[in-house]
């Protein structure tokens, strides 16, 4: 995504916008402009279409800007979002112990050349847009946040693994449902030899360390435990490479549920498979929501955390592309997380997880 700046400002500081915006064009920097916005429309409507679409927000802090109502919402809204915040000091009246609290000790400097370099730093580390959402570089893994249904992906590369999550007794009938990720993945791939898969699944279970715990009053199931995997190479000889990873739970008098902890146990599990197989890229669609109950934000923001966090803390490089997928039935509905709020996410990691 080319860097896009908004500037925010008094209307009365006029001169040091201006010089700003003429500074930004001979750059051949894109910047918002408030004058497009339709007439009629909210300026509310029009921020949040700001923040969505801006890598940054340059502040001009003046005695008046700072005295602003809406130019402290509009660079608040920005540092809510997880998006930088460059404070240039216009005014020779204002110094740092006058800006808000939470950009005392960021960057703010007097020099509109400094500015210039912080906003050219920025847009080689800004997160990309890419045809169906976004991405970041984290050292030296790859994460895409794609919007889609997972099972149109392309999935078959020797180096690739598709991972769908299942319950902790992998005896999920999300398998035959298509709203699921695992039943849609599975239907599309498999067709009417589910059954087969089933059998292979029970196949690779057998021998593996479990539990009876009690499922639901009076019935009770073998637990494998959150974070097991059955792993499938090549099933039915089909050229995949898929991974049924247990991150839901069901107790009594609980019920089913997932928490952001368990992404971590996922996470380490896929690890180790990749690791073990030399797979260095994988297919996910957001965990932990649907029926175990997380907000799909959340798990969104917990994976993110727990891939970049593993990837770095074991200096590997079996993570090297991640490919989290959003659901988006087609192209006339909206994904279930808003793109403003994958973009904050990412902005997050870019900024917090390198």
């Amino acid at each position: 995504m080319k860097t896009r700046v908004f500037i925010s400002h008094f209307h009365e500081d006029r001169a040091a916008y201006s010089a700003l915006c003429i500074a930004l064009d001979n750059l051949g920097v894109s910047r918002w402009d408030v004058s497009r916005l339709a007439l009629g429309r909210p300026l509310a409507d029009g921020l949040c279409d700001a923040i969505e679409q801006c890598n940054l927000c340059v502040f001009i802090a003046t005695s008046r800007s700072l005295e602003s109502k809406w130019c402290l919402a509009e660079i608040g809204a920005f540092w809510g979002a997880g998006k930088r915040v460059i404070i240039y000091l216009a005014d020779s009246a204002v110094d740092e112990s006058d800006l808000p609290p939470q950009f005392r000790g960021n960057l703010w400097t007097d020099d509109a050349k400094r500015v210039m370099e912080a906003i050219k730093e920025s847009d080689m580390s800004s997160v990309q847009e890419t045809k169906d959402g976004y991405s970041v570089k984290l050292g030296g893994l790859q994460i895409t946040v794609s919007m889609g249904r997972v099972e149109e992906y392309e999935c078959n590369a020797s180096n690739r693994l598709v991972a769908l999550p299942a319950n902790e007794f992998f005896d999920d009938e999300c398998i035959h449902d298509s709203n699921s990720a695992l039943g849609a993945f599975m239907q599309r791939h498999f067709g009417d030899h589910i059954p087969a898969i089933q059998t292979l699944v029970s196949d690779q279970l057998a021998g593996k360390p479990s539990e009876d715990v009690e499922k639901t009053p009076g019935k009770s199931a073998k637990s494998y435990g959150i974070g097991a995997c059955v792993y499938l190479e090549k099933p039915l000889s089909i050229d995949l490479r898929v991974a049924m990873i247990a991150v839901t739970t069901q107790r009594k008098d609980v019920g089913l549920r997932a928490g952001a902890s368990y992404i971590f146990s996922v996470a380490e599990e896929l690890h180790r498979i990749m690791a073990n197989h030399r797979l260095t890229h994988l297919l996910i669609p957001v965990i932990g929501s649907g029926h175990g109950g997380l907000r799909e934000e959340v798990s969104l923001i917990t994976m993110l955390i727990a891939f970049a966090e593993l990837s770095s803390r074991l200096s590997s490089r079996v993570f090297r592309d991640i490919n989290i997928v959003v659901y988006k039935r087609d192209a006339f509905t909206e994904p279930s997380i808003a793109p403003v709020t994958i973009l904050r996410a990412l902005n997050f990691a870019s900024r917090y997880l390198r």
